[in-house]
């Protein structure tokens, strides 16, 4: 064989660090390959005419066999090769369920981050729905962030007060709050430093590191069907946390669309939340495109341009 046949390339190429199942693909293809060039290589033997013969006769067998052997040949090395094409290729299967709902709930990178929720407290006998909070993140440095946070007043059974808050995330200074008419002034409002302003980050590192499950379709109170998700704690990375939490999403979508945390939830279909319970419906959860006026709407000095710091 030639310095340029294929199969001298392939055997030449068998030396490279590779897992004995692809080799073991690699010498198999490699032997058919040159039993196949022989084969097609060899001299055909001479037939001699007999009009006596029909097509049946012995003198046609032997080189249909031959042929129907080259034919085979053929096929095994076709199949061999598509067999250790899939074996040393890095391609994945198809995503499943827990995978498509990470990629769902990823913003693009540049891209301004907006929702939206309404947190309903069930705690000391005293259920009380709070007035939606509403946050924009910008996914570009410093990473500004801005929203509407509800702040209690009037004890654990008060109705919740809205204040704006912003920041610089990656800076890991404390959050200012806008303070009518004219003020930013710092506040004691910090995120959690693993999770950060994202409230889906959470969930999609519990997918990537295993501790997601999903349990399945069930139907809301308000007869809305959603996705199970089961939340298991990571006591490494938080050793505080004592109990799953519960995530429902939409199953076209993927988006968010409740969470239930505390150890009071009932996961059931009707996803009641008994105390001590925190349940959180979201009304929006989308990534806006990162032009300048929605970068503004992440930027609480940007939005108050006239305010005093203090």
């Amino acid at each position: 064989m030639s310095s340029d046949d294929p199969v001298v390339h392939l055997l030449a190429d068998l030396d490279r660090p590779v897992s004995p199942r692809i080799r073991f693909h690699d010498l198999l293809l490699a032997q058919l390959l040159t039993e196949l060039e022989e084969a097609t290589r060899r001299k055909p033997e001479a037939v001699t005419p007999d009009r006596s013969q029909g097509p049946d006769s012995s003198v046609v067998r032997p080189r249909r066999r031959r042929l129907g052997r080259m034919a085979l040949a053929m096929a095994v090395v076709a199949g061999t090769a598509v067999a250790a094409l899939f074996a040393s290729s890095p391609w994945k299967s198809a995503p499943g369920f827990l995978e498509e709902v990470q990629a769902a709930l990823t913003p693009p990178a540049g891209a301004v981050l907006h929702w939206k929720v309404v947190m309903t407290p069930n705690m000391a006998g005293c259920k009380v729905t709070f007035p939606a909070s509403e946050y924009w993140q910008d996914l570009t440095p410093p990473y500004n962030y801005r929203g509407f946070e509800v702040q209690q007043q009037g004890g654990i059974c008060g109705p919740g007060k809205l204040t704006e808050i912003g920041g610089e995330w990656a800076s890991g200074k404390p959050a200012v709050g806008f303070f009518p008419p004219n003020t930013l002034k710092g506040t004691q409002f910090a995120w959690d430093p693993d999770i950060g302003p994202d409230p889906m980050a959470d969930l999609r590192q519990a997918i990537a590191d295993g501790f997601a499950h999903r349990e399945g379709r069930t139907v809301l109170d308000d007869g809305r069907a959603v996705e199970r998700i089961r939340q298991d704690c990571d006591l490494v990375k938080f050793p505080q946390c004592l109990d799953s939490s519960y995530w429902y999403v939409d199953p076209q979508t993927f988006k968010p669309v409740r969470h239930l945390s505390g150890p009071g939830l009932r996961p059931g279909p009707g996803a009641t939340c008994s105390a001590p319970c925190w349940t959180t419906d979201y009304v929006t959860y989308e990534s806006l495109d990162g032009i300048s006026a929605n970068r503004a709407l992440a930027d609480i000095r940007a939005q108050h341009p006239d305010a005093i710091e203090r």
